[in-house]
């Protein structure tokens, strides 16, 4: 084996390495830290450009990530909790009406993010 054989296994090593860290914090709980560098960057670009966090450095989780914690505990009117049973009702009507076009049916459930609505319907679906 040639020392540029051996070079090239020990970079692949270290990619390796490296994508198991990131995995190990991305399963990791937010921290406080994380959670304000977050706001700073929603108060200076708004709920965008998340790719920022990890192309500077800021934060070591993935776009969708951040941008899943602002809607999840940070967006102003993102309604949580149960689904009342009108919109319970709704959800079933749309999805036979537009079928799986999530964008289109979430515009009817002003404050709801289009994954609870999708996942609703998958999770009543299931059981």
């Amino acid at each position: 084996m040639s020392v540029g054989e051996n070079k090239e296994e020990k970079d692949v090593e270290d990619e390796v390495t490296i994508l198991k860290e990131e995995q190990k914090h991305l399963k990791m709980a937010w921290s406080k830290e994380e959670d304000d560098l977050l706001m700073k960057h929603i108060q200076e670009n708004g709920p965008k450009k998340w790719n920022l966090l990890l192309s500077k450095g800021l934060l070591k989780r993935k776009a969708k990530l951040c941008s899943l914690r602002w809607l999840n505990k940070f967006q102003p009117n993102f309604k949580k909790g149960m689904f009342s049973e009108k919109e319970k009702q709704l959800v079933f009507d749309l999805q036979s009406k537009y079928g799986n076009n999530w964008a289109k049916t979430t515009t009817y459930f002003p404050g709801r993010y289009v994954y609870y609505v999708k996942n609703y319907l998958h999770f009543e679906l299931v059981l």
